[in-house]
């Protein structure tokens, strides 16, 4: 459920669960979620990697090197493996809407 408490500044202070950050993605800036939370290979391919979340220019800049420089515990292959997936998702997404 989103959260009037939760924003920028709260990131600095508390770790939130990946369900949360998702239900509250359009109050943060990409880059703060990036520095401040742990996140998964497919929160970071979902959001943090696409443009189309991003609140200011600053965040339509983060790349792939930038995901591996500040979450440590993600690897180059589960990104890549978080990519073909989402890919897949999307992909059959629009088969769906072709069959109606």
């Amino acid at each position: 459920m989103p959260s009037d408490k939760i924003n920028n500044v709260s990131l600095e202070y508390e770790k939130y669960d990946i369900s949360t950050l998702e239900e509250n993605i359009e109050k943060f800036s990409l880059w703060k979620l990036l520095k401040t939370q742990i996140l998964t290979p497919e929160f970071c391919v979902r959001y943090i990697l696409d443009e189309d979340y991003a609140s200011c220019d600053e965040d339509t800049y983060i790349c792939v090197h930038n995901v591996l420089q500040y979450q440590k515990h993600i690897t180059e292959e589960q990104l890549v493996d978080a990519f073909k997936k989402e890919r897949e998702f999307e992909m059959t997404k629009v088969e769906k809407l072709n069959e109606k």
